[in-house]
C-alpha cells in the first residue's frame, strides 16, 4: 500500500511540471512548407501541439492536458513517455506513410487448397 501511495504522490508532483495550455492552440513558427505529408510535434509548444501537413497546408491539434504528442507513435501520450526534444529527429518516420513494402516471396506461405 505504501508504494502505491508514494507513486501517487510522485505523479501528483510531476503533474505540476507537465505543460498545460488553454483550450486554444498557441501560435508558433512551425510551418508545413516543403514538408512531406505527415504528423509533426511542435517543439515550440512543448509537444502539446501537433500538426498534420499535406501539400504545404497545416492542420493543428492540441493534445489533452498531461499528454504530449509522441512523434515515434503519432499519438498523444502521457507526458512522462515523451522526450519532446527528440521529436525533430523522428520527423523522418513520416516518410513511411503510403509506402508499400516489397513482399519477400521466399518467406510467404501458400494457403492450403
Amino acid at each position: 500500500m505504501v508504494g502505491v501511495l508514494v507513486q501517487g504522490q510522485q505523479e501528483e508532483n510531476n503533474a505540476a511540471s507537465a505543460p498545460t495550455f488553454p483550450e486554444t492552440i498557441p501560435e508558433t513558427t512551425f510551418s508545413c512548407t516543403d514538408r512531406p505529408y505527415g504528423y509533426y510535434a511542435d517543439v515550440e509548444a512543448q509537444c502539446q501541439v501537433f500538426h498534420i501537413c499535406q501539400n504545404d497546408v497545416m492542420w493543428s491539434f492540441l493534445c489533452p492536458n498531461q499528454t504530449l504528442f509522441n512523434q515515434e507513435y503519432f499519438v498523444c501520450d502521457h507526458y512522462v513517455n515523451v522526450d519532446c526534444s527528440l521529436a525533430p529527429t523522428l520527423y523522418n518516420l513520416n516518410d513511411n506513410f503510403g509506402r508499400i513494402d516489397e513482399i519477400n516471396e521466399e518467406n510467404t506461405t501458400t494457403p492450403p487448397q
